[in-house]
This record gives C-alpha cells, structure tokens and sequence, in this order.
C-alpha cells in the first residue's frame, strides 16, 4: 500500500506540474520524423516488410524524453532491447542507426564490407552504441542489444547485461552502492507475445532475487489489439496483456495511442475495428496541430522537421544507390582528448619523486610534443591508443589473461632449436593464417587473425583502435622492429591521429626496411623510384595494391626487396598473392635462401645489407 501511495502521489505531481514546452517539442519533431519516415519507406520500397510503427509514434516521444531525463537521475548506462515493432524508426531516429546502412541492407547488400564474408542479419536486428548528451549537457551511454526473430528472447539478455555492468561497478549485491543505480534498462514489447512468451514470465520472477535483480526495468508494450490475427480474447486469459506484470506488484501505466494503424493490412481479419481506426486522425497530426493551438510550434516549423528529414533520407539513399557508401571503421579522435590523454599518461602523483633522466626523456619530452605539435612517437602512440580503450579493455573479461600473456616469450617451442635455426615469428604466424593464396580476391576481413608491419606512430595507433572499434574480436599479430620506436621517420604529426584519419593498409616493401630505402633514394638523388609500404599481410589489400599500381601506368617493373633472406620474411607470402590476384610477378631482392636467420659478423652483416641496396639500384 506504501508503494502505491508513492507511486500514485508522483505520478499526481508530475501530472500537475504539466510537461516541460522543451520536451514537448522534442517529442513532436520525433514523431515528424517517424511519421516522414514510414511515408519514405512506404513510398521508395512499397513492399518491404518494414513492421511498421505507424499509429505508436507516441512511444517515440516516450524514447527521447527517457534519453533526455534519465542522465538527470544519475542514469550513466542505458541498455535497450525491443523486438521488431517499430524497431527500424526507433533505430534510426532514437537511436542514431544511420539511415544510409539501413538503404543498404535494404537494397541487398550487407551491414559489414563487401569483402567480408558472414550471413548478415535481418533489417530489424540492427543495433548501435553512442554516446547520448543532454541539454544540460549530461553524458549518458546507450546501447541497443541484437534481437533474434524468436520474440522476447533478448530480454533476459539485456537484464543480464544491466546485471552485470552493475557487478562491474560495484553497485547493489557487489558493492555499497544501491541495486540499479546509474543503470537503466529498457525493454521494447509487443502485445501478444509480453503475454504468451513465458522468458518474459520467468524474468519478471527473478527480477527481486539477489545477484540477478537490477533495480527495476522500463516495459514500453506497444499494443496494436491484434498479436498476428489472433484476438485478444482467445490469445490470453487476462484483461490486459501486461496483467501479468502485477504478478509482481509492478505498476502499469495505459497510454492512449489514439491510432493504431500499420502497412500491414489486417482489415481482412478484422475489417470492423480497421474501419474504425481508418477513420480517425493521426497522433502526429493531432499532436502537431495541439502545439501551434498552444503557440509552442508553429505548422511551418512542424513542416520543416519533416522536409528536412525526408531530404536527408533522400540523400542518404542516394548514396547508397550510387555506391558511395562504404563502412569505414572511425578510428580518430579529436586532438585536444588526444593531448589530454598524453598529458594524463605521464601525469605524476603527488610526494612522488621521478628519476631525473626519466622526467626529462620520458615526461617532459612527450609533454612538450603534444603541447608544440611535434612528431608523435611509437610510445605516446601507444598510451594514446590505450588511454582512449582503457574502459573496453579493462571491461573484457579475458583482459587480465591478455596481459599476463604479454610478459611472456614469443617462441611457442623451442624444442628443435639445438637441431636448426628457427624460423621468422612472423613467418610462424603467416603460415597460420588462412589467407588464401588462390582466390580471386585473396581475403577480405574474414580471415582469422590479422598480420601487420606498420611503419609510423599514427599507423600503429589506428591499428590498435581499429581492435575495439570494430564490432568483432580477432587476434592482431603487430610485428615491427625496436629501431621504428624513436626513430624520425617513422613519427607523426597529431593530425594524423584525428578523426578524419584513417588505418592505410598499403604503403609497398615492407616494415623498416621502407625507411631505409627511401633514404637511399634521397642520398642518390634517384628518380623514377616509387616505393610502397605494405603495412597490412593479411587479410591482404589486392584492391588498394591494384588502386595503387594503376596510378603509374608506365611502370615495367615490380621488385619485391626484403632484408630478411628468401626462404623467411614476406617473400613466400606476398610473391604468389601478387602472382594470383594481381597478374604480376615480382622480381625478388634481398639476402639469397641460407640456413640461418642472421649473421652475428657485423662485417658480414653490413656486406650483405649494402649488397641488397647494390643490387636493388643497379637492376
């Protein structure tokens, strides 16, 4: 009885106290845009199986007033999951799915690159993770969950993930915190199956019970009266289809829709309630003709939300149809978080005392880059790289593994080494891909492990973002000598670190030896040398190798040069991809097949280093 009491008397508050005109407006240029949005869709792809959320657009004025206030309460987390009612709306105007991804997978292509091979999911599956800024400028993180065709089964899945963020954060059952706190979750039902699937049944039970309860959850049901074609009175035994809700003494709250019609046409099974609804005005049209009564947004600006959002649509379509859209993993950042981040990876606590060589090469030389935009090291790469993911990685839960995995030796076995010289590491980790030499083309994304041989800070930073920026784990072999570390060639400019950069995977050669040669041709003032760094081994990049070699038509030769002798390094690698998946074949330079991986003669050595360069310009 208390808990009614308090519920009845700020539900009555909130009542009186009337909605904020702000969050009114919000909530009507949302509902324009749904509406603008399946009048798109229906117009452009008339018989797409959209489930449509026509005649429920005010659960979109729910959806952002819930984004807009949560942050208020202290909400840090919003975790969303919804079957598929609405859901194509919701993502892309709630919850930022861009509209072009959408046109694409419409279209019949998939969310991921085309070089990546995988079996897709469905248009309304799609999920996205951002971060949400209020008005007053608070910051929240939402997430959307992926949900299966099988209705409701995400359900337990978004419960358990708010379960265990709070287990992360040491809140309710797992710390001194209060159960639920900085956390919401959000769950997005339909009718007929909140009543008839019994996940949701068995998750409202355990929603009290220690270590699996989370403080509560928001229930949004949007009740179309008709689950399929099944009637209410033969598809449940109860009243209402959220009856089942006061199983646990939840309250449930009933909005009036005021429309409840949809693409779908069940005027065949139910041809008296459709007429009925067909003759009744929409929400949004009632809701947009309320507000210019009231003065608070005129018709022409009610017009223009919807112009602009069809337009918008119009051009993302466009660039769709015109194959201009490509996902491209975002990989920057801004420059002035990257220069707080350096600064805060060298920051010193207080009473700590720091050796004199360590704050003058270390702290004072990486501050005084970041604050004069100098070149970046591989080092300040790195923190940068790490300082930006510290949350994902600290959060995964094989982190810790990862880095006790570090400290070990990277000679797997060492048991014939008394018999033969090893092989090169990074041959051992070729030889363990499933690149595939014969295909056309060689591989995309879907190889298993990536293999790279970046050659600057700015590419060794990207690559280390692209790990958690992309929305699969694979392991990423980096192998890179200790020279490229300080050395001026191979830093780069912040810039080259910002948002609108990019992880290049062709550059031809490979690694440092890049370096040396472009320095060769500058000491002989040679012309007519082009060289490319190959900083990606696999999956490899025949495209941008092809986009490359194209760009010098009148080239006749292709050298492949090597410091590493023929029978390890890159040779037996790259030699047959470039045979196979771009009709050339390259001519080898470097150290001649010998039994052993170098020379301990640094004579001999330095012989045989300028031997390749010899060779190399003389051809």
């Amino acid at each position: 009885m208390t808990e009614r009491q308090w519920f009845a008397r700020h539900y009555e508050q909130f009542l009186a106290d009337g909605v904020r005109v702000q969050d009114k407006i919000a909530a009507l240029e949302v509902m324009l845009k749904a509406k603008a949005w399946e009048n798109f869709l229906a117009v452009k792809f008339p018989t797409l199986k959209r489930y449509s959320g026509e005649g429920s657009e005010a659960a979109m004025g729910l959806y952002s007033y819930l984004l807009e206030d949560s942050p208020n309460y202290g909400v840090k987390e919003f975790i969303f999951e919804g079957a598929h009612r609405g859901k194509l709306a919701l993502q892309t105007i709630i919850f930022r799915y861009p509209a072009a991804q959408l046109f694409r997978k419409i279209r019949g292509k998939p969310e991921f690159p085309d070089n990546i091979q995988g079996s897709g999911d469905v248009l309304t599956h799609q999920i996205s993770h951002f971060d949400y800024v209020t008005r007053e400028g608070e910051q929240m993180h939402v997430s959307t969950l992926p949900n299966p065709s099988h209705l409701e089964v995400s359900l337990p899945v978004a419960t358990g993930k708010a379960r265990g963020r709070g287990q992360t954060l040491r809140l309710g059952d797992y710390g001194s915190g209060r159960v639920g706190d900085g956390i919401l979750c959000v769950h997005h039902h339909g009718d007929g199956a909140f009543t008839g699937q019994g996940v949701v049944w068995e998750t409202l039970a355990m929603s009290q019970i220690p270590h699996f309860r989370i403080g509560g959850s928001v229930h949004v049901v949007v009740n179309n009266q008709v689950a399929f074609t099944a009637e209410r009175d033969i598809g449940r035994s109860s009243t209402h289809c959220t009856d089942i809700a006061k199983s646990i003494d939840s309250p449930v709250i009933h909005v009036n829709g005021s429309n409840v019609e949809e693409l779908d046409d069940p005027s065949f099974t139910q041809p008296i309630m459709y007429k009925t609804i067909k003759q009744q005005k929409c929400v949004v049209d009632s809701f947009k003709e309320k507000m210019a009564d009231e003065g608070h947004f005129s018709k022409e600006q009610s017009a223009k939300v919807s112009a602009d959002f069809t337009a918008q649509l119009e051009m993302d379509l466009k660039a769709v149809d015109s194959g201009e859209v490509s996902p491209r993993w975002q990989t920057g950042l801004d420059t002035d978080l990257l220069r707080y981040i350096g600064a805060k990876s060298v920051q010193i606590p207080e009473n700590f005392n720091v050796h004199p060589h360590i704050r003058k090469t270390h702290i004072d030389a990486r501050l005084n880059r970041l604050r004069s935009a100098g070149k970046i090291d591989w080092s300040t790469a790195e923190a940068l790289a790490w300082g930006s993911l510290l949350l994902q990685v600290c959060t995964q839960d094989l982190s810790l593994l990862v880095i006790i995995f570090s400290l070990r030796n990277m000679t797997f076995a060492s048991v014939d080494r008394m018999l033969a010289e090893l092989h090169s590491d990074v041959e051992r980790f070729l030889q363990m891909t499933d690149s595939r030499e014969s295909q056309k083309p060689i591989d995309g994304d879907n190889v298993n492990m990536f293999v790279a041989n970046p050659t600057s800070s700015a590419q060794y930073f990207h690559l280390l973002r692209r790990q958690m920026v992309t929305p699969y784990r694979k392991p990423l072999i980096v192998v890179s000598p200790k020279i490229l570390l300080r050395h001026p060639a191979a830093m780069s400019s912040l810039e080259e670190f910002g948002p609108e950069s990019f992880f290049s995977p062709i550059i031809f050669c490979s690694g440092k030896h890049a370096i040396i040669l472009e320095s060769e041709i500058q000491q002989r003032n040679l012309e007519g040398y082009v060289v490319v760094r190959l900083e990606s081994l696999c999956p490899f990049p025949t495209s941008e190798l092809a986009e490359t070699i194209n760009r010098f038509p009148n080239a006749s030769d292709f050298i492949w040069s090597q410091e590493e002798p023929r029978n390890a390094g890159f040779w037996t690698f790259v030699a047959p991809r470039f045979r196979n998946g771009l009709g050339i074949q390259l001519t080898y330079n470097g150290r001649p097949e010998i039994p052993w991986m170098a020379t301990a003669i640094a004579e001999h050595h330095k012989k045989e280093a300028d031997k390749i360069l010899l060779d190399l310009f003389q051809q």
